[in-house]
């Protein structure tokens, strides 16, 4: 079977990313499919951190940047985490 990996980069995301973690993670066959959320965050500096922090799934893997990269590079970033069949950007 093959597998999957998603990819979400954040950047001050408090508003959704529970919303988006919840969702990916109730989906019909998560653990059947999914082998791990790569989550790499730009320096957030509201709550997007403790959230991510406070759900207990040990899929997620969350990488913290120092310092505000950008779009692409924190995308980058994560996908080079990566190492899956198939990738999916989640954004």
């Amino acid at each position: 079977m093959k597998s999957i990996d998603i990819v979400i980069a954040t950047f001050n995301g408090e508003k959704y990313i529970k919303e988006q973690l919840l969702s990916i993670i109730n989906s019909n066959n998560f653990d059947k499919y999914i082998e791990k959320i790569v989550i790499s965050d730009d320096n957030s500096t509201d709550d997007t951190l403790e959230i991510i922090k406070s759900l207990d799934c040990d899929k997620i893997y969350l990488i913290e940047n120092d310092f505000n990269s950008g779009v692409v590079s924190n995308f980058s970033h994560a996908l080079k985490l990566t190492s899956s069949d198939y990738v999916i950007f989640c954004d």
